[in-house]
């Protein structure tokens, strides 16, 4: 075996061209061996090297693509932050202008207090995504996510004062749709609400004070009568001394009533509105002349119906 690692080996190289020497060189098996797993020792590092830096080629790509995403981020929720602050703002003016109280905040922990302060990213914000931004490889997830969390309860919080102001706004346009406003006829008040005498008591009749549950407006006959609200009808035919009378169901508890008339232009069950012609004056049931006999009821009591002819 040691024969064999001493064998020698000639290599010759003859130039192709007559002027140039040639060259002979007489090596050991052994060396050329050595040379051998030299080169192939020196290729494999070379490899290895080249893929180090590939993947030191990927991870700086790596790390500027995520430098430009945090600084995307970055901007992102400095935008977040001045559009929540800006609809803080509008929240706020819209509830002063409906007399709302401030949204409740009160289940809110106090290490989560907002402050009321203009909108953007304050100097410690801006300083952590700068030591992100110089730092890339470091970068966790945590402090992001707290930032994104609170942004995420701000937004909810805007969303349940929004709700509640549509509902407030829902409450108001009901109360606004039901509750009766204005004149059924253009007419004048020929006896009010309250206790009077009697105008169909005879003459030599000691007591013929009555209590009047509504308005009489006097006008020509035929007039036509309007509905004060929106409602439904729930009595449109003969009422004893009401003669021919429509009664109008409205949200919230109100009712009116349209009495003496001539003629109905609306059936029970209809959905009417305010302002539609429901009837026209007449002088049916207990009645002297052409009017509309009005009532106002609230939860089953007659109310003074003056107080919505004004408004």
């Amino acid at each position: 075996m040691k024969e064999f690692w001493t064998r020698r080996i000639t290599l010759v190289a003859i130039p192709t061209a007559a002027d140039l020497p040639s060259w002979r060189a007489c090596l050991s098996l052994r060396l050329i061996v050595l040379a051998a797993a030299g080169w192939a020792g020196l290729t494999l590092l070379v490899l290895i090297l080249g893929a180090q830096l590939a993947d030191y080629g990927m991870l700086k790509a790596d790390n500027t693509s995520l430098r430009a995403r945090l600084a995307s981020l970055a901007a992102e929720m400095a935008r977040s932050r001045a559009e929540l602050d800006a609809g803080r703002a509008a929240d706020q003016q819209v509830r002063a202008l409906l007399r709302l109280p401030p949204h409740s905040e009160a289940a809110r922990p106090a290490a989560a207090t907002v402050s009321s302060g203009s909108g953007g990213p304050g100097p410690a914000d801006r300083a952590l995504l700068q030591q992100l931004l110089r730092e890339p490889a470091r970068v966790t997830a945590d402090p992001l996510r707290g930032d994104l969390a609170d942004l995420r309860r701000l937004s909810r919080e805007r969303v349940a004062s929004y709700k509640e102001i549509a509902a407030h706004l829902a409450w108001r346009s009901r109360l606004l749709q039901a509750t009766p406003r204005g004149w059924p006829i253009p007419g004048r008040i020929t006896s009010k609400f309250g206790y009077r005498f009697s105008p169909m008591s005879p003459e030599d009749e000691v007591e013929s004070r009555e209590f009047h549950p509504g308005l009489d407006i006097a006008d020509a006959l035929g007039t036509p009568i309007r509905a004060t609200a929106d409602g439904t009808v729930v009595r449109a035919r003969w009422s004893g001394g009401y003669g021919r009378l429509v009664m109008l169901r409205h949200d919230l508890g109100y009712a009116t009533l349209y009495g003496h008339a001539s003629r109905f232009f609306v059936r029970e069950g209809e959905r009417v509105q305010r302002g539609q012609v429901i009837a026209a004056t007449g002088s049916t049931g207990r009645s002297t002349g052409s009017h509309v006999h009005y009532e106002v009821w609230w939860n089953g009591k007659a109310i003074n119906p003056a107080k919505f002819l004004k408004d």
